[in-house]
């Protein structure tokens, strides 16, 4: 089976055991049929991610054919996936007096939590696939895809809330077992549910043994596989190519944004080159880029939209740019035949 990498992120753990149980559980009741099969390494907080493009192809099909039936599908998709987030979100916002409760109402408490972090997942996970259709120029497939795009956007940005407003949540149950809140999410939900009901774990050596994990999600089933670790042959281009978002030439320095405390170093007309593209980098701080590039994403994705909205250059999904480019490197890019050269 061939993987194909799709995405590099830096997380917690327990937010890939919830990602996982939603794909086996919630995916295949609300679309009655199992997600594609996935991957996703580990190596201490940073994970990637890899789908097989073969059983992907037919998620993007299903998809197609459910918006070609029916004009309305994403649109129904995108009030669900939005009203699922909405959910989750107000349910940390209330989140209080967590001193006083005893470990059962914690139990309750973490418990509503897992389950409606995963609620939003099948509606978000779907927007993968609109890489896929972005070059279909049906109508309702343009419009699908864009709805696509907003509700991508929008998981991101609520996940992201989720986990500032939870942390009080996390932090007092990590108290209560002289532990941390980082510590905490290397365990499953599976685990800290046996910590509040009392029973006994080494998190100190479960965390060792998970430095180096993965999760497996092959026809429509789960694996979990810690202390353990995967060689997977990628194919080596030196050029790198992409889809242009704004079209454009543009000739400049290199910044490379790993994390958004490197924003603060980009000057005006510098080449922003990242992974992905994220809310924390909207407006004023992408404004100051020459041309973008990202290793992530298509036409759809949250660099493409600022790009356009902003008129800056922009080469999108080359997979590779980050690999190869380094600060201070200057870069020719060509927007229009999709291509950037070191110079």
């Amino acid at each position: 089976m061939k993987w194909e990498l799709i995405a590099q992120r830096e997380n917690e753990l327990l937010k890939n055991c919830l990602h996982y149980e939603s794909l086996i559980e919630d995916f295949v009741k609300v679309f009655k049929l199992p997600y594609s099969d996935f991957l996703t390494a580990r190596h201490g907080m940073s994970y990637s991610i890899y789908h097989n493009k073969v059983s992907s192809t037919k998620i993007a099909l299903f998809v197609l054919k459910k918006i070609r039936k029916n004009p309305d599908f994403m649109k129904n998709m995108h009030k669900k996936g939005k009203r699922y987030f909405d959910n989750l979100i107000n349910f940390c916002k209330d989140l209080s007096n967590l001193k006083v409760k005893t470990n059962k109402e914690l139990l309750r408490l973490i418990e509503t939590y897992f389950r409606l972090y995963k609620k939003p997942y099948p509606y978000f996970m779907i927007t993968v696939e609109a890489r896929a259709l972005e070059k279909n120029k049906e109508k309702n497939v343009k419009e699908a895809v864009n709805l696509m795009a907003k509700l991508r956007l929008y998981g991101r940005t609520s996940f992201n809330k989720t986990h500032e407003l939870a942390l009080p949540l996390f932090e007092e149950i990590a108290k209560r077992f002289n532990t941390t809140s980082y510590e905490l999410k290397f365990l499953t939900p599976h685990e800290i549910r046996g910590l509040l009901l009392g029973k006994e774990i080494d998190i100190k050596n479960i965390i060792k043994n998970r430095q180096k994990c993965f999760f497996i999600h092959f026809n429509g089933e789960f694996r979990f596989l810690e202390n353990a670790s995967l060689t997977i042959e990628e194919e080596v281009e030196d050029v790198i190519k992409g889809q242009g978002a704004f079209h454009g030439n543009y000739k400049g320095k290199v910044k490379l944004i790993k994390d958004i405390s490197d924003v603060n170093a980009l000057k005006k007309g510098d080449v922003l080159v990242t992974q992905m593209t994220t809310t924390d980098l909207i407006t004023d701080n992408i404004k100051k880029a020459g041309a973008i590039i990202t290793d992530e994403g298509g036409i759809t994705c949250h660099a493409a939209i600022l790009s356009r909205e902003f008129k800056i250059p922009a080469l999108i999904g080359t997979k590779i740019a980050t690999k190869i480019l380094k600060d201070g490197d200057i870069v020719q890019i060509d927007t229009k035949k999709g291509i950037a050269n070191k110079i």
